[in-house]
């Protein structure tokens, strides 16, 4: 059963992190603010094809608005990371990976 609790926290906590307001997520969503709203203090259940369209606007997997616990920063870093390059081609991860280098390498040199 899917704490709706938890999955309200973790929407709020990841659209406040993305700077997204509740009327954009509802916008982006084709939901109203005051539903998000329910959502968010977990007063509502929430379908599976409306949690995947919420993580999707959020940038995050799905999986991460079920989470009951507090994780390691590099945990989600990573996981999101895995579900935004899920359907590149091994090209685009070649270029992907050449880009985190040069980003590593220039934030370590600062």
């Amino acid at each position: 059963m899917v704490d709706t609790k938890t999955v309200g926290k973790n929407i709020k906590k990841y659209r406040c992190i993305k700077k997204i307001t509740q009327e954009d997520l509802a916008e982006r969503t084709g939901k109203t603010s005051q539903y998000i709203s329910i959502i968010e203090s977990g007063n509502a259940n929430i379908s599976v094809s409306l949690l995947v369209k919420i993580a999707a606007v959020l940038g995050i997997h799905p999986s991460l608005m079920l989470d009951n616990k507090d994780e390691n920063p590099c945990d989600d870093c990573e996981r999101r990371i895995k579900y935004l390059t899920r359907d590149c081609s091994e090209k685009e991860m070649e270029i992907i990976c050449a880009l985190i280098q040069v980003l590593l390498r220039n934030l370590r040199s600062e």
